[in-house]
């Protein structure tokens, strides 16, 4: 019995100061690293959850970003701060897709503490009006009888696995892919008529789209999306396990107390569940934000996302930068 107590009086003193950083947490000012530049949805995301957050917090929320090495940068500088919930990472799904294509010196799914996902920004198979296909099936058919195949396009790390993705899952094994740097350049090359199809996120695709320059074919959501109802998902097309897009997630270091991710988790329902956040799933076409999230469910996506991706990233061969 004696040794009983004295155990748990040894428990009891190595927790105490992680409980006690936990009850006046946070006494100072919270850093969230974004591995991007400043601009585009991801960090306008990012900022209104912040923003939000810190009023939950009673504390200041400062965006860091650091972009760099498709986002390895900011990452392995969050994973090598201390783990006292004073620096986050707003992380995308690259975080995990990276894990296959670096020679990393960190583990990103095992040396990140999940805090909860964000939402997930979906895709749109799109093709040039004048190919005429009827729908996603049809297309399906047409390039499986194409020796040549057809022209598609693909603009960084994610959407060129996406796109192999719903290759693997469709049966469809012929075309040549066409790699650019950017949406802008990818679009310009379908209007120009070098393109045959390409995934791209709908928020890009959504003005070419509504102005009849390109076909929308399927959405990569799980269910079909507001933004363009119409129009099918690739679940539905009897595409399976095709549902796919870049996902966001707040994370911490490995080790941060769960009592300090318990209080970051509380402060992002919080503000997801605030209009100002919720606007943004109206302001970008494909967004799609959660409605509650959990820290077990962010960890289940972050093990989950790596394992996915390995296997896809090793038929593609797809290279780093």
């Amino acid at each position: 019995m004696k040794k009983l107590s004295t155990l748990l009086g040894l428990c009891l003193a190595l927790a105490a100061p992680s409980m006690a950083l936990a009850n006046d947490y946070p006494t100072k000012p919270i850093r969230i690293v974004l591995p991007y530049a400043p601009g585009g949805p991801t960090d306008t995301v990012a900022r209104a959850v912040a923003q939000q957050m810190a009023k939950k917090l009673g504390t200041a929320i400062i965006i860091d970003n650091r972009p760099g090495a498709d986002s390895t940068i900011g990452t392995q500088h969050v994973v090598q701060s201390p783990a006292d919930g004073y620096s986050l990472l707003f992380g995308t799904s690259s975080t995990f897709i990276n894990a296959s294509i670096y020679k990393l010196n960190y583990d990103p799914s095992h040396e990140l503490a999940g805090i909860g996902l964000v939402g997930t920004q979906y895709l749109v198979l799109v093709t040039r009006p004048d190919l005429k296909f009827e729908n996603v099936n049809a297309f399906i058919k047409q390039v499986k009888e194409r020796s040549a195949g057809y022209n598609y396009g693909t603009s960084g790390s994610t959407v060129t696995l996406v796109t192999e993705l719903f290759h693997t899952h469709a049966g469809i094994s012929v075309g040549q892919r066409i790699p650019y740097n950017g949406n802008a350049p990818l679009l310009n090359a379908f209007y120009s008529g070098v393109l045959d199809y390409s995934f791209m996120s709908l928020d890009s695709g959504i003005v070419g789209i509504r102005s009849g320059k390109l076909l929308p074919l399927a959405v990569t959501a799980p269910t079909r999306v507001a933004a363009l109802p119409q129009i099918p998902t690739t679940l539905e097309a009897g595409v399976p396990e095709s549902s796919a897009g870049v996902s966001y997630f707040l994370g911490a270091p490995r080790n941060t107390p769960p009592a300090v991710l318990e209080k970051l988790n509380e402060a992002l329902n919080q503000a997801l569940a605030s209009p100002d956040v919720k606007e943004l799933g109206n302001k970008f076409a494909g967004l799609v934000l959660s409605e509650k999230t959990s820290i077990e469910e962010a960890n289940r996506y972050m093990k989950f996302e790596q394992v996915r991706w390995a296997p896809i990233v090793k038929k593609t061969g797809v290279k780093p930068g």
